[in-house]
C-alpha cells in the first residue's frame, strides 16, 4: 500500500494551487517592497517588517474568526436550522 494515495494527492493539489500562487505573489511583494525601501535606511526597512508582521497578525486573527462562523454556520444549516439558532421569542 503506497503512503500517498496519487488520486488524493491531485485532488489535494488541484483545490490548493491558487492559495500557493496568491502565496507565492505575496512574498514576491514582499520581497520588492523589501529591495526598494533598503534604499531608505535600516529604519525603514524595520518598520517594514514591522508592518508586515502586525498585517500577518490581523490577517491571522481575521482567519479565524472567519473559519469559525462559516463553521458555525455550515452547522446550523446542516441540521436545517436556517435561522441559525436565532429563537424566534428576539
Amino acid at each position: 500500500m503506497p503512503l500517498i494515495d496519487r488520486d488524493i494527492a491531485a485532488e489535494a493539489l488541484r483545490i490548493a494551487w491558487p492559495l500557493m500562487l496568491a502565496d507565492s505573489i505575496e512574498s514576491i511583494l514582499w520581497l520588492t517592497d523589501t529591495y526598494f525601501v533598503s534604499g531608505l535606511g535600516d529604519k525603514a526597512v524595520a518598520a517594514l517588517g514591522l508592518g508586515g508582521y502586525l498585517s500577518w497578525f490581523f490577517f491571522s486573527i481575521s482567519t479565524l474568526i472567519v473559519t469559525g462562523v462559516l463553521v458555525l454556520t455550515a452547522q446550523h444549516l446542516g441540521a436545517g436550522d436556517e435561522r441559525g439558532g436565532i429563537s424566534s421569542r428576539g
